[in-house]
């Protein structure tokens, strides 16, 4: 008798939990679906905002959701808020010590990073943190030497795509002229060929208006002793402009003090106003040569 009541007991509780289970998933389901049009009703606002009409035409593909409903929305505006959300998040990164396994030293400033962003970016940063080197093992970085203002920029772009001209961290900034030069070399060392297009577009919308400054001089010093003769993105920009103002610059001492000094600047100024050719990679033959008179600079 005593099996029989127990028996009737189990099968009593059996019955309970089934009725409970079953209670929960429709409790869940109701959740999922719930969920899943608030995040439908989000993207729909989203797609709202957007200006500009795409000339993308996509096939619209149906999504099922848990409770048999279904809405249309196409595969190309969930992956663009998606990409666009990740972004975002990616951006907010940057110089935040959430989710941060790793620390760059700039000068006397604490970056925190994440090897996971600058790693997969650039082969410089993910060699420098290999577990076989020291700054693995301590996941620190330094960087003593050189302007700080444009290493704090290389690592800002590394988040957000884009760098500030003005500057809110604890730098002595740069020159204006001098900004994106430095920035331009730094993404060379750490193999940032985008960021070399990006500084070289920013540095020739400055010397739209820039070229006039006495610091000019300077700043194509500075370019020809940071890049290499074969890299000509940004040589090309002030040659282009030394070109175009020849006759304004022509009457500046500085400047011709900076023709005097010969080098490969003024090789490339020579054929550039001779030729009016870009810049290509073998120089001119090592033959005496006598400036035109025209362009006489005594």
């Amino acid at each position: 008798m005593a099996n029989k009541r127990r028996q009737v007991v189990d099968d009593a509780e059996l019955k309970r939990r089934r009725a409970q289970s079953q209670r929960d998933k429709a409790r869940n389901r109701r959740e999922e679906v719930a969920t899943f049009r608030a995040i439908t009703r989000g993207l729909q606002r989203t797609l709202a905002q957007v200006n500009k009409p795409t000339q993308l035409v996509v096939k619209t593909q149906r999504i099922a959701v848990p409770d048999g409903n279904r809405f249309n929305i196409s595969h190309a505006s969930i992956m663009g808020a998606r990409s666009d959300k990740f972004m975002r998040d990616i951006a907010g990164l940057f110089n935040n010590t959430k989710y941060s396994d790793a620390r760059i030293l700039i000068r006397d400033v604490i970056l925190p990073v994440h090897k996971s962003v600058i790693c997969i970016q650039s082969e410089y940063f993910e060699k420098a943190f290999q577990e076989s080197f020291i700054e693995g093992s301590s996941g620190e970085l330094g960087f003593n030497e050189g302007s700080g203002a444009a290493h704090w920029r290389v690592l800002e772009y590394m988040y957000t795509g884009d760098y500030s001209d003005d500057l809110s961290s604890n730098f002595e900034d740069d020159p204006p002229l001098l900004k994106d030069p430095r920035v331009y070399a730094l993404a060379d060392m750490f193999f940032l060929e985008d960021l070399k297009a990006l500084s070289t577009i920013k540095m020739q919308k400055k010397l739209q208006t820039l070229w006039t400054c006495d610091s000019f001089p300077d700043c194509i010093r500075e370019i020809y002793a940071s890049t290499p003769n074969s890299d000509h993105a940004m040589r090309s920009a002030v040659i282009e402009v030394a070109r175009v103002h020849v006759r304004e610059l022509g009457k500046k001492a500085i400047f011709k003090d900076l023709i005097r000094e010969g080098g490969e600047f003024a090789v490339d100024f020579f054929e550039s106003i001779t030729y009016g050719e870009p810049l290509e990679t073998e120089s001119l033959e090592t033959e005496p040569w006598e400036t035109p008179q025209k362009w006489s600079w005594s």
